[in-house]
């Protein structure tokens, strides 16, 4: 090992380790893997088709990950192209539209080798009603910053400690942040 670094957050310490194969992170005590990446990142020539890839990264997941992949989306795009092309495979978990704080990101070769993840597992928490909803954002968004609305996106955030259903709104340059049960715009998001 070449090196280990240790950090405290709040009631927790984050550990990173580094060595010639790569670097992991993690906390203790909660005993879970926030990250990994391999030193060598480039893509192998491999044959795996994308599903194949797909269910080489599930077996994967599931394996390290159970909290992170129960009733969570799978999604899988390509990276780059030719013999050395590699796959992005993403984790989310949707309720009643909207996206929960857990997040899986994992990046496999065509030969079925991780060459690094992301994690973020957090409990799905308990969210007020959406009441507003994705038109009624981008109007509220647009009459804030004066510009139409480019894309909108629903996910649980942590406003001032809380646990809210936010409207994130791209408008122009600025991203907007709309409380989705209040319609109220939230202070130092955009």
């Amino acid at each position: 090992m070449r090196e280990t670094e240790t950090r405290k957050d709040g009631n927790r310490l984050q550990i990173t380790a580094t060595t010639n194969r790569g670097t992991i992170s993690g906390t203790w005590p909660a005993k879970t893997l926030e990250s990994a990446w391999s030193s060598n990142t480039r893509g192998d020539e491999g044959s795996l088709s994308k599903n194949e890839v797909a269910a080489a990264a599930a077996r994967f997941a599931h394996k390290w990950f159970p909290r992170n992949v129960t009733k969570s989306d799978q999604r899988v795009r390509s990276i780059g192209d030719g013999p050395t092309m590699a796959y992005t495979v993403v984790y989310r978990r949707y309720a009643d539209k909207v996206m929960m704080p857990m997040r899986l990101d994992l990046t496999i070769t065509t030969t079925g080798r991780v060459i690094g993840f992301t994690a973020r597992t957090v409990d799905d928490p308990v969210l007020p009603r959406v009441t507003v909803d994705e038109a009624k954002a981008k109007v509220l968004a647009k009459a804030a910053t004066g510009l139409p609305s480019e894309a909108a996106l629903l996910l649980a955030q942590q406003v001032k400690g809380e646990w809210r259903p936010v409207w994130l709104v791209g408008s122009g340059k600025q991203d907007i942040a709309i409380d989705a049960a209040t319609g109220e715009r939230i202070a130092g998001k955009g």
